[in-house]
């Protein structure tokens, strides 16, 4: 067991090894993608983080949930006589009953108001004053308009304002987040593609190297070249074959990446697919000419996480009203209107009939209430904050612009650049190919030399290496393109449905 374990370490990559060369099924663009949208961890997050911005906002409207309050109570009091009471009632001591029922509701509406009903309904009995049970109750009507302080629906509603501009803004960010996710899934999904070219490219290498070194050695049998050709043909092909387990690496470590950008569960990590869907270059064509200022107010449109900024500065505007608000000093109108009861004897209905019994007229009272701190530093304080909070959300949306232009700027050169650099390379590897076939014709013939083989041979590895490198940097311009101009996902949709031909055309094709 211990020898098992120190093994470990030795065994593991020989199994990420041939893990990597076994057959799998290949992985498709749109694959990658929908496994982006279902399984990456960093997409779920955002996505609770919409729903936690729906909550606050049901959190701001309980602020206008009508209360309902009820209670009653039961109590029985001894109280004891006086001498002068206790010659006219007896030695005994005086027994009261009370028993209490009271309910309201109230309810603060968008504009500051506030208002509700009360009812109180008392039934009390003794044995000494009241020979018959007294059943009373009060019904008020209360109401509350504030003057300065909390008045209108600018100030009042500020939280629950902002608290659904926050879920828009979080809406956004969801589908920035997604925007981001899928272009490094695509990028990833490229590399991949990529790193299985290059590895394509440098067994073949090697294979030209074998070939050569039997040719060199069937020259050599017949002396026809010197025998030390043979040590640079096999200096060559040692040379070919390391560059190829290289390039077997480069590829795990594609493959691997392109997994975590997938979103992949660690268990699923170990046997990752082939991607298999040729680079874009068969619509590799370079931009035309525009207006890069055009591009850029049109990227500032569809850009979700510039738009999700200033949403975020409206929400600030709107806290900052609320916050001047609190400045003010609280004036409140306050009014009642009701009327008391009364229904003497000890039966239920005779309890209840107090409510409409014995009504003589209809109780008014109204008044003003106000309230200010000498210093009302909570209410300064809140205002330089508010205040920052939407100066910075103004800079966030400025330096949002920014970096937003630079990157419509550089993207669009580099679609242009790419495009230029991969049609020289795909001339560059033809004239390669013509030359090394007549290198090869020429050692053949014993008229030319194994250097000048070797020579050109190994620039056609360069440049075959070059190529896929060209096509690669085409395919991760395209995406930063798409990426760059917000062209990747809609930024008002909630639910995204991706189209992965937008990693390989360009933007309006």
């Amino acid at each position: 067991m211990i020898g098992a374990c120190r093994l470990a370490p030795f065994l593991l990559p020989v199994v990420l090894f041939a893990q990597s060369n076994a057959p799998t099924a290949p992985l498709s663009l749109a694959e990658a993608i929908e496994s982006t949208l279902r399984e990456h961890p960093l997409l779920h997050v955002q996505e609770q983080q919409v729903q936690y911005n729906r909550g606050a906002v049901l959190h701001a409207q309980s602020q206008f949930d009508r209360v309902v309050t009820a209670g009653g109570s039961q109590s029985r009091t001894y109280l004891p006589l006086s001498s002068v009471e206790t010659t006219v009632y007896g030695p005994i001591s005086a027994l009261t009953n009370l028993t209490s029922v009271d309910a309201e509701a109230t309810q603060q509406f968008r504009n500051g108001i506030s208002a509700g009903p009360m009812l109180t309904v008392t039934r009390t009995t003794d044995n000494v004053f009241t020979f018959s049970q007294q059943n009373q109750s009060h019904l008020d009507f209360q109401v509350n308009i504030p003057l300065l302080r909390g008045r209108g629906r600018d100030v009042v509603t500020a939280q629950e304002v902002s608290s659904n501009i926050e879920v828009e803004a979080s809406l956004l960010d969801l589908n920035q987040t997604i925007s981001d996710l899928l272009f490094n899934t695509a990028t990833s999904y490229w590399s991949a593609v990529a790193a299985r070219r290059s590895l394509d490219v440098y067994r073949d290498a090697e294979t030209r190297a074998k070939l050569l070194l039997d040719t060199a050695q069937a020259l050599i049998e017949a002396d026809k070249i010197a025998r030390s050709d043979a040590s640079e043909a096999q200096a060559n092909l040692a040379d070919r074959t390391a560059s190829r387990i290289g390039a077997e690496e480069q590829l795990l470590e594609a493959k691997q990446q392109l997994a975590v950008a997938m979103g992949l569960d660690a268990e699923k990590m170990i046997t990752g697919r082939e991607a298999t869907d040729p680079l874009p270059v068969g619509t590799a064509e370079l931009l035309p000419p525009g207006d890069v200022q055009a591009a850029i107010k049109e990227a500032l449109v569809k850009r979700a996480d510039y738009l999700a900024a200033k949403k975020r500065q409206v929400e600030a505007d709107v806290l900052t009203v609320a916050a001047k608000n609190q400045l003010k000093p609280q004036v409140d109108l306050q009014f009642s209107t009701g009327y008391s009861g009364v229904k003497d004897g000890t039966r239920p209905d005779q309890y209840l009939l107090s409510t409409v019994n014995g009504v003589q007229g209809i109780d008014l009272s109204g008044g003003v209430r106000y309230q200010f701190p000498l210093q009302n530093r909570a209410a300064e304080g809140g205002l330089v904050q508010a205040r920052s909070t939407a100066m910075q959300a103004a800079y966030r949306i400025q330096e949002s612009g920014r970096n937003i232009a630079s990157a419509v700027i550089v993207a669009e050169s580099s679609v242009r650049s790419a495009a230029l650099q991969l049609g020289k390379v795909n001339d560059s590897v033809a004239l390669f190919r013509t030359s090394l076939d007549n290198e090869r014709e020429k050692y053949r013939l014993g008229v030319g030399s194994l250097v000048d083989v070797l020579t050109v041979e190994d620039r056609l590895t360069d440049v075959l290496v070059q190529q896929v490198q060209a096509e690669l940097g085409y395919a991760v311009a395209l995406a930063r393109l798409r990426s760059s101009t917000g062209t990747i996902v809609e930024p008002d949709k909630a639910v995204q449905r991706v189209d992965p031909s937008v990693f390989l055309t360009l933007p309006g094709r």
